[in-house]
């Protein structure tokens, strides 16, 4: 199709915390020649020593074929980000054929194929108030592989987006994704902008 989409997690292996990483994929054709480049930083910010975040690239697909890529990571400046934030799941419903699933953030009709629904809270630990708050979701193959990601903000109970979390305050997220394999392994981020 018109647009390639990459996506992965990229592991922090220095000893420091680093404020952003910035993933970059070169796209390689048949004959070793570059086709283009996509870049972007990681969706979790302030990466800490081993940590793998998860990434997500998306631009236009060459016209030649992409026979393999390249990848390159590199430390990005940034401020550093709130990660002072707890993750609670409520309930997950699987993906595929299933009754509908109804909350006041989300509506399904009919009996499927549903994606994979995931509807829990985020709560600033703190200190101060959290900006940007998202949490992301990644879905893994036997393999390692993603093979699917979500990510969302917090939403206030009236179903408008929170713009950022006092100090002690909680709000809900509900996070959807398509193609997540049974039995796939889930790994979950906090962290704020």
């Amino acid at each position: 199709g018109p647009t390639l989409e990459l996506t992965g997690l990229v592991r922090n292996e220095g000893a420091a915390t680093l404020p952003a990483v910035e993933v970059v994929a070169t796209l390689l054709g048949a004959d070793g020649a570059v086709l283009g480049e996509l870049r972007g930083p990681a969706l979790v910010g302030s990466v800490r020593s081993g940590e793998p975040v998860p990434f997500s690239l998306t631009g236009p697909t060459p016209d030649e074929a992409v026979e393999r890529v390249e990848w390159t990571a590199v430390p990005a400046p940034a401020e550093p980000v709130s990660r002072d934030l707890e993750w609670q799941s409520y309930w997950e419903q699987p993906g595929g054929e299933r009754a509908p699933v109804e909350n006041y953030l989300y509506r399904e009709v009919g009996p499927g194929p549903h994606p994979e629904v995931v509807f829990g809270s985020v709560h600033n630990l703190g200190p101060g108030q959290a900006p940007g708050v998202q949490v992301v979701r990644v879905w893994l193959d036997d393999g390692g592989r993603v093979t699917a990601l979500a990510s969302a903000g917090p939403t206030a109970p009236d179903g408008q987006a929170v713009d950022g979390l006092d100090e002690g305050r909680a709000a809900d997220v509900l996070l959807v994704a398509d193609g997540v394999p049974a039995g796939a392994e889930a790994i979950t981020w906090v962290s704020g902008s």
